[in-house]
């Protein structure tokens, strides 16, 4: 179906299924944009350069670190259970500035800083106890997989089925 924009006057082609919908009143978006109906047209001249925010006449008072409401000291738990504390000047720190606690037990027990590639494990198994007894130091992620998944002893005391042999009776064989 053929319309006249309402705006520039130019003719352009509708489906008849939008003007059911009151829609094809418009044949760009530019000129729907200038027909008012558009509110996020309206709102561009908020965010437009040299334009002030809302909030500039109010002071916002920003709180970070210790003003802050719910600051725990510069500690907290992870979602994975461990401890993590506020060291933003420790070489290994995250991006957050946290490191884990137990890895630092680690490092004052040792006396040097642990290389990211080296695994601390909780003997107990509980990963909030942080205690230098409960900690245990491996070199790498092999090393620690092994001690997790120690390899079954060679000789287990089965005896696989000879050729011939019936499984349910060691001691007859068969015809």
């Amino acid at each position: 179906m053929i319309k006249k924009c309402l705006i520039c006057k130019k003719s352009f082609y509708i489906r008849p299924c939008y003007i059911r919908y009151n829609r094809g009143k418009f044949c760009s978006r530019k000129c729907f944009g200038k027909s008012g109906n558009s509110h996020w047209e309206k709102n561009l001249i908020l965010y437009k350069k040299g334009h002030l925010p809302w909030n500039t006449d109010k002071k916002v008072k920003q709180t970070s670190g210790e003003k802050h409401w719910n600051w725990n000291g510069g500690k907290y738990i992870s979602t994975s259970g461990y401890v993590y504390i506020l060291k933003p000047n420790h070489p290994f720190a995250k991006k957050n500035g946290y490191i884990a606690e137990h890895r630092l037990v680690v490092e004052k027990r040792i006396g040097r800083y642990l290389q990211p590639t080296e695994r601390v494990h909780h003997i107990n198994g509980i990963k909030d106890d942080n205690k230098s007894q409960n900690l245990k130091l491996f070199p790498n992620d092999g090393a620690h997989y092994k001690f997790h998944h120690p390899k079954p002893p060679l000789n287990t005391g089965r005896t696989r089925f000879k050729k011939g042999q019936i499984p349910w009776n060691k001691n007859l064989h068969a015809l």
